[in-house]
């Protein structure tokens, strides 16, 4: 393959990052708009190859606009959920390029693509190819934790703080890498090196974090189990307490009755009807104070 297919190619492969960038963005969450939004972004990332050399700012805008402006706007669902998605979306797009970043350290090669195209146009293609693969992959990642960890429950307690922790790791391994490529730092220089283990340790650290989040929200749900749980038995225990009163009570009136009802047998056997009568009426307004204390 010659020198100039070569670049030919190495400049499609990263454009087709540029616009799986966009993609991810996408498919993340709801988006109004999604289909003029990846038209749009297409139409931007084919301007872009054609003209890159001529206008490099235009690819400089469109990856400000199609990354960090307009999506947040036009994704759907609370806050937390855009901010995080967002985060995570660029900071899947800095993995693919930090991934090429941490090879050409470990290799000993300038942190400049044009210097790398000039001395070894394959390794940069292969890069590319690399970046390709990251970014579609831990896409679908992206998606499937939005799926995951943004419903329920958990859209309160996992997503505000993770949301800020991933932005701000976006952020930073951002700023980080610009400043680098920017400034032409040596890979071999102390602060790429510093850099990239920065850069290595941002992913566990959100790790971390997450699982310790997704502890806490398990702990906040299990307490208030346990708290309605204590509710339940104590209504349980009230109303045990209450059937038991009330049997031991009958148990009462059913003994009281049959002695009752014995004396007044007695009366009318001795021929004492008046009496008889008289103990039956007592009974009677004693039962009726009864009810009227029960009720």
């Amino acid at each position: 393959m010659g020198e100039g297919a070569l670049q030919v190619l190495i400049t499609l492969v990263g454009g087709v990052n540029t616009f799986v960038m966009c993609w991810n963005m996408a498919m993340a969450l709801p988006m109004r708009g999604r289909t003029a939004y990846l038209v749009a972004s297409g139409a931007a990332m084919a301007f872009d190859i054609v003209t890159g050399e001529v206008y490099p700012a235009v690819a400089r805008i469109h990856i400000l606009l199609c990354m960090f402006i307009l999506p947040p706007f036009l994704m759907r669902g609370p806050v937390a959920r855009r901010l995080v998605a967002t985060a995570l979306c660029i900071g899947v797009a800095i993995a693919g390029e930090v991934t090429g970043f941490l090879f050409l350290v470990l290799a000993g090669k300038p942190i400049d693509a044009a210097a790398v195209m000039a001395e070894d146009p394959v390794l940069l293609l292969a890069l590319r190819l690399l970046a390709f693969a990251v970014l579609v992959a831990c896409g679908r990642l992206v998606c499937a934790f939005m799926a995951r960890w943004t419903h329920g429950d958990r859209i309160n307690v996992v997503l505000p703080r993770f949301a800020v922790t991933a932005l701000c790791c976006a952020m930073l391994a951002s700023i980080m890498y610009s400043l680098f490529v920017a400034e032409g730092i040596s890979s071999t220089h102390p602060l790429a090196r510093a850099g990239l283990a920065c850069m290595i340790a941002l992913p566990p650290i959100l790790v971390v974090l997450l699982v310790q989040v997704e502890r806490a929200r398990r702990t906040a749900i299990a307490r208030a189990q346990t708290r309605v749980a204590q509710e339940q038995l104590d209504t349980c225990l009230a109303a045990y307490d209450r059937v038991m009163h009330a049997t031991v009570r009958t148990a009462q009136l059913r003994h009281d009755a049959r002695n009752h009802l014995q004396a007044i047998d007695a009366l009318m056997a001795e021929g004492d009807l008046e009496r008889a009568a008289a103990y039956a009426r007592e009974m009677a307004d004693l039962l009726a104070h009864e009810d009227g204390e029960s009720s």
